[in-house]
């Protein structure tokens, strides 16, 4: 039988029921998790308004929405063609300006 893997709300829930505090005691829970669950929540906020700010300055600049979008598109072209040119070039052990 494969093992189950238990979440921090499984956790939580058997700490709950197995350990019996004094009063005026509580149980917290941090640490690598808690600091990625955290950063995870600020990351679904910072992203989609950096990216909106992004394309209202390309509008800024460009003065039209299809301009503008057109070149938005390239993002996502520039974040997957990044790491294949730079593992490319480190294997190469040039720089990427040669």
């Amino acid at each position: 039988m494969a093992q189950q893997r238990l979440g921090r709300e499984d956790h939580q829930r058997l700490a709950e029921r197995t350990v019996h505090l004094p009063p005026g005691y509580h149980l917290e829970w941090a640490g690598e998790l808690d600091n990625l669950t955290n950063a995870v929540a600020r990351l679904e906020v910072v992203v989609p308004i950096s990216l909106l700010l992004i394309l209202l300055l390309l509008y800024a600049n460009f003065g039209s929405i299809r301009d503008s979008l057109l070149a938005f598109s390239a993002i996502p072209m520039a974040i997957i063609g990044a790491r294949p040119m730079s593992r490319s070039a480190s294997l190469r052990s040039r720089p990427m300006s040669e």
